[in-house]
């Protein structure tokens, strides 16, 4: 899947996991298109909900002991700016455009 979504507001849904004990399991996207759909990061304790852009439409992507820990870092650490985000089972790319 591939997702449009501001980097500060992702940060701080993230930051409400606590990667120390817990890590994403599943990420999904629920909605109608086109439009703003939400994007759904699940972990074994919670549920972390953001409304995105949809560039590339997917459904559940699985990403069993996955962890966005340096997704969170590296979003709050950079000015607020769209993102695009390309989301596999095994990999995340962040894309900024300066």
């Amino acid at each position: 899947m591939k997702i449009l979504v501001s980097s500060k507001a992702l940060a701080l849904k993230l930051s409400e996991i606590d990667f120390d004990r817990d890590s994403v399991q599943s990420v999904s996207l629920a909605g109608l298109i086109p439009g703003p759909v939400e994007l759904r990061i699940g972990t074994q304790t919670k549920a972390v909900k953001i409304y995105v852009e949809s560039i590339e439409w997917s459904g559940m992507i699985n990403q069993r002991q996955r962890n966005w820990r340096w997704v969170a870092r590296l979003l709050g650490s950079v000015e607020e700016q769209p993102v695009v985000l390309e989301i596999s089972e095994s990999i995340i790319n962040v894309i900024f455009q300066y």
